[in-house]
């Protein structure tokens, strides 16, 4: 079957929970009625510029932080079986019944989440693990995952995700160094965020207290939203306490709160866990109705909220928890662990309001040409030198050699957001020096050429610039 581009592009609006993917495409361009529609589809975007540099910025600060946490990255397919995560996350979750994209024809799935896969290679892999296969292993990853929902602020059907995992330790310690090291990365990010947590105890609890729960929503089940009396019919009782809809709330402002269910072991352990934030100053509120849609955790849960003008409720920028028997149910491998993920779309707008970009200064070095041609030569020579020079010490150089007026390079300079701009023209070739401008404060300096590195390093240090 061929499709042209358009009517491929309508097939794959889905009115289902699934994305599927099992057609041959041949895109036919044969006149000009025929041409593709140039915008990404829904839930897509192309990344770029500015939104580009805070994107690389987010990815490249947090790999410089995870090395002082011992973390080494891993890099999973993008496409998984089905049946992983459909063991791992439950059938009735919302990831698995409504928002995967199947890849029919090769039986796959475009991975929704990170923690499952790096499980999964985890226990395939035995040279992750290091000499000893008992010894907890730090892993981070970084990349894009898939989920067909409705796109809104920050979060798209292809959107990437920065995440680590600590895996092979149940010590109330391994999640106190998760949460510092996602507290001190959204700090160095510059991002202001509240943090929520709450434990949802052990299998001996959960079992608990999803009685209770059950017993006290059946006996309110009339005055529950539609959508939590399907989780109730299903058996999601944990999901009802995340609903966000108006005709639950009341009844969630009443209904027992876990922390009053927890099993001995699960209270010591929470109680741990909370001096441990408190003595290191990390501020946090609990939280009982936070749960999160998976079925896969289970104590610690947590959450790092940003709140802006534009949303209605605060923003989740990073999240995640305890998952200490994914393995066991899914390869039978003993295999505890807590991780978070964040989304770096969403980062990175927040980034220009909440929070700030280090950058290295940006350097333009610009010829000015001559009405001698052969003298043209060897000036753009030489700023080709300085830039050379520039770039071996690790700036971030623009070159401009183009024959154009001064004015207008200096305007390009501008344009493209350079700190300072160093210009070499005639005078300057002839007596061995530069020209540099302050290009924010408009100041020139002459400078020898061959003292330009150091007059840079006593002047520029990585600064914080407020991206708009």
């Amino acid at each position: 079957m061929i499709f042209s581009a358009t009517n491929l592009r309508r097939l794959l609006q889905p009115s289902r929970a699934y994305f599927l993917l099992n057609q041959p495409y041949v895109a036919k361009l044969t006149t000009p009625s025929n041409y593709e529609d140039s915008s990404p589809l829904r839930g897509t975007e192309d990344l770029h510029t500015q939104q580009l540099q805070k994107f690389n910025y987010l990815i490249d600060t947090a790999k410089q932080h995870f090395k002082g946490y011992g973390l080494k990255e891993i890099i999973t397919p993008i496409f998984e079986r089905p049946s992983l995560f459909q063991q791992t996350l439950g059938q009735t979750s919302d990831i698995v019944s409504k928002e995967m994209f199947v890849l029919r024809t090769i039986d796959a799935v475009l991975r929704p989440e990170g923690t499952v896969s790096t499980i999964r290679a985890y226990v395939n892999e035995p040279a992750l693990s290091g000499p000893n296969r008992n010894d907890p292993v730090c892993l981070y990853y970084c990349g894009p995952f898939f989920r067909h929902e409705r796109p809104q602020f920050g979060r798209y059907r292809q959107f990437h995700q920065i995440g680590v995992e600590f895996l092979g330790s149940t010590s109330p310690m391994s999640d106190v160094d998760c949460l510092e090291c996602a507290h001190s990365l959204l700090g160095k990010w510059g991002i202001r965020t509240e943090l929520k947590i709450n434990t949802v105890g052990d299998a001996d609890t959960r079992r608990n207290y999803n009685k209770v729960l059950k017993q006290y929503f059946e006996t309110h089940k009339s005055s529950l939203s539609e959508l939590s009396r399907e989780r109730l019919s299903r058996g999601s009782i944990l999901r009802i306490l995340d609903s966000k809809e108006e005709a639950d709330k009341n009844l969630l402002e009443n209904c027992p709160k876990i922390t009053n269910h927890l099993s001995a072991a699960s209270e010591d352990r929470w109680k741990e866990l909370c001096q441990d934030l408190t003595h290191l100053g990390i501020d946090y509120t609990i939280d009982p109705y936070l749960v999160r849609g998976l079925d896969y955790y289970d104590h610690t849960l947590f959450e790092f909220l940003v709140s802006t003008p534009t949303s209605s409720a605060p923003l989740a920028v990073l999240a995640g928890g305890r998952y200490d028997d994914i393995a066991l149910r899914t390869f039978g491998v003993q295999l505890p662990g807590i991780g978070w993920a964040a989304g770096i779309q969403r980062l990175a707008l927040l980034l220009g309001e909440y929070g700030s970009v280090s950058r290295f200064p940006v350097v333009s070095v610009i010829s000015i040409s001559s009405a001698d041609r052969e003298l043209t030569a060897r000036i753009r020579r030489s700023a080709m030198e300085v830039a050379r020079e520039l770039r071996r010490n690790d700036f971030c150089v623009l070159s401009m050699m183009s024959d154009v007026k001064l004015t207008k390079q200096l305007r390009r300079a501008s344009k493209e957001e350079a700190d300072w701009s160093v210009f070499i023209g005639e005078d300057e070739f002839i007596k061995g020096n530069v020209k540099v401008k302050d290009m924010v404060k408009g100041v020139e300096k002459t400078v020898e050429k061959g003292e330009l590195v150091d007059f840079f390093n006593g002047k520029i240090q990585v600064s914080k610039l407020k991206l708009p």
